[in-house]
């Protein structure tokens, strides 16, 4: 997903892409799946590292 969030910022920074709700809308629901994965990620690792610390 990151990886993807580059190349999508990449291509709307190109003004004939600037518009392209396609793009843009693929751009929002990679971004909201990306942060949504980022905060389970941190919920986890905060669980993990209660585990670790009893």
């Amino acid at each position: 997903m990151e990886q993807r969030m580059k190349e999508l910022d990449t291509l709307l920074c190109d003004a004939k892409n600037a518009s392209d709700m396609t793009l843009v809308t693929e751009y929002t629901d990679t971004k909201r799946a990306l942060d949504n994965e980022v905060e389970n990620w941190e919920k986890l690792s905060e669980q993990l590292e209660a585990m670790n610390n009893e």
